[in-house]
């Protein structure tokens, strides 16, 4: 899978997928994915859950397809950036805002 680009190279041509369809995998934290390597195969833009509207990620870790839902702000302007190729691999790692935490793809 070497020709899967990593997150610093993902800005390299245009193709975004927002049509995916509704994902069937089962579902995992984002806090259990914290720190691993995944590679983000697609997602859906604005499911509607009970916490508001969320994105659902589908993505392969550990040699297995799962999704997540996700409402970080960092995380849904790469997932919707006009330049983003799919699959790429990355890393989601969490940072302090204030009281709270939040989440970002390195």
């Amino acid at each position: 899978m070497n020709d899967i680009p990593d997150f610093a190279d993902l800005f390299s041509g245009i193709d975004v997928n927002r049509d995916a369809e509704q994902y069937s995998e089962r579902k995992i934290s984002v806090t259990n994915l914290l720190n691993l390597p995944i590679t983000v195969l697609g997602f859906k833009p604005n499911i509607s859950t009970e916490n508001g509207p969320k994105h659902l990620v589908r993505i392969e870790v550990e040699d297995e397809i799962r999704v997540f839902f996700t409402g970080s702000k960092k995380i849904k302007d790469v997932l919707e950036h006009e330049r983003v190729k799919f699959p790429f691999r990355a890393i989601i790692k969490s940072y302090q805002i204030g009281d709270k935490r939040g989440y970002k793809f390195t």
